[in-house]
Formats: structure tokens, C-alpha cells, sequence
């Protein structure tokens, strides 16, 4: 009855006493307002001990406390739209916090010549300063570094600036960097953006992948190859040049 007084029949809203439509709109608040949540939010800050005495065996995330806690506030201090808007940006800021924690390097192989590294996790604008910290730089002796990237997913530039700062890391102590099985998606961003990122070379696409590339690939390719040639002989003629340099001061 009342969705057809405020739609079409509005002129019968004055024949409404108004004590009866604040009567009704308190019903309509006490029966939106999850009430159960304050139990939830003082289960949330009390210890084990105490909830368990208590009974209180509706403990939450605290961050999920901090959402509810926002969006009720909010909407009393504002409207409803602000604070559902607050309430996204909070849940999204909390996600991409505990995505950022997720990402893994485990090192496979330690040899004199080479460096294997495996990637695990969602590589993005969260979890980039933590995953440049997980390799060892300076490790003596190896000259080449092999970064499988099978079970890491790149969502965005800032994944891809990630590797491209290894790499560049690597390079500053002469090490040459190959990034291998990096999914396709991840490969398409790469290679659309490939002007931006000078220190990744990837390897080992599938050849189901390479028949989806674009039709300007292959010569990128060939290109990419050669530049990683050049590079590989340029760094991996350092030392010998030290050495050589370094026989004739003692042969002086």
C-alpha cells in the first residue's frame, strides 16, 4: 500500500498521520540494521579464552569488522551510497594487501655457471616491492639467471616493471636473465608494451601460444634473440677481459 502512495498516489500521504510514517520508517531501520554484528564486533577484540566462556563463536576477520564498522558509520554521518562506496574501496585495499603477500621465489638451482628461480603468486602493483627483495643479486660466480614464471600470473604493468627491475638488478652484476613459461596472457602484455621493459627476454612459449601471437611476432622475435645474443656475449666476456687484464699487471 505504501509503494503505491509513493509511486501514483501521493496525495493520499497527507491523509497519513506523520507519527505513523516515522513509526514505520524505525521498523523498516531496526529490521535492516544486522543486529547479530555487534556480537560479531566484540567477539572480534576479545581473546579465545573469553569467547569461548562466553559463547561467542561468531569471530571474524578484523578487517571484515573494520568494513561494517565504516559502512555504519558512513551511512549515519552521510548516506548509504557513500558508505557502500567507502565499504568497496576498503574490501578492494584489504585484498590487494593480502594478494601482495602471496607471491613466492623458490630457488631450484645454485650452480658456479647458472641461477634457476621459480615464481609463485599473482605478480601486480601490491606485491611488487616484495617480490624484488626475494633474489639474491650479488651471488657470486653464476653468470646466468633463469626465472620460471609456469605458476605466476602478471595483472598489470606493474607485474611486468617487477621483472623488468630483476632483470635490470641482475644485469648492474653481469648476469644475463631469461624468463621462462610465462603464460600467455602475461606474454601478449609483455610483448604490446615490450618498448617499456629493455631487460626481459622470455622463452619457452608453447606452440599453441605462438600461433595466437600477432602477426609482427615472429620478426620481434628474431630481433629479441639477437639483442639477448649480444648481451650474453657481452657479459659473459667480462671476466675474461678482467682475467686477461689481470695476467698482464702480473706478468708486468
Amino acid at each position: 500500500g505504501i509503494m503505491v502512495c509513493v509511486m501514483g498516489a501521493y496525495e493520499v500521504l497527507n491523509y497519513i498521520p506523520v507519527a505513523a510514517l516515522a513509526g514505520i520508517m524505525l521498523v523498516v531501520v531496526m529490521h535492516t540494521f544486522k543486529w547479530f554484528s555487534l556480537k560479531m564486533l566484540v567477539a572480534c577484540f576479545l581473546p579465545q579464552k573469553q569467547r569461548i566462556a562466553l559463547g561467542l563463536h561468531v569471530k571474524v576477520n578484523r578487517m571484515d569488522m573494520v568494513v561494517i564498522f565504516a559502512v555504519t558509520f558512513i551511512t549515519v554521518v552521510t548516506n548509504l551510497a557513500f558508505a557502500v562506496l567507502a565499504g568497496v574501496i576498503i574490501s578492494a585495499l584489504q585484498f590487494a594487501w593480502m594478494s601482495g603477500e602471496k607471491v613466492e621465489v623458490h630457488e631450484l638451482e645454485r650452480s658456479k655457471d647458472k641461477l634457476v628461480y621459480a615464481v609463485e603468486g599473482p605478480l601486480f602493483f601490491g606485491s611488487r616491492m616484495p617480490f624484488e627483495k626475494k633474489f639474491d643479486y650479488s651471488s657470486p660466480g653464476a653468470r646466468q639467471v633463469e626465472i620460471v614464471l609456469n605458476k605466476a600470473e602478471v595483472y598489470d604493468y606493474s607485474g611486468l616493471a617487477a621483472l623488468d627491475v630483476v632483470g635490470k638488478k641482475f644485469a648492474e652484476q653481469g648476469k644475463v636473465v631469461q624468463f621462462k613459461n610465462m603464460n600467455l596472457g602475461a606474454a601478449k602484455m609483455y610483448i604490446k608494451s615490450h618498448g617499456l621493459s629493455e631487460n626481459i627476454s622470455i622463452d619457452g612459449l608453447e606452440a599453441s601460444d605462438l600461433q595466437s601471437m600477432p602477426p609482427w611476432y615472429a620478426t620481434w622475435q628474431q630481433e629479441d634473440q639477437q639483442r639477448q645474443v649480444a648481451l650474453r656475449k657481452e657479459v659473459l666476456a667480462e671476466p675474461e677481459q678482467q682475467t686477461a687484464a689481470t695476467n698482464g699487471t702480473n706478468g708486468v
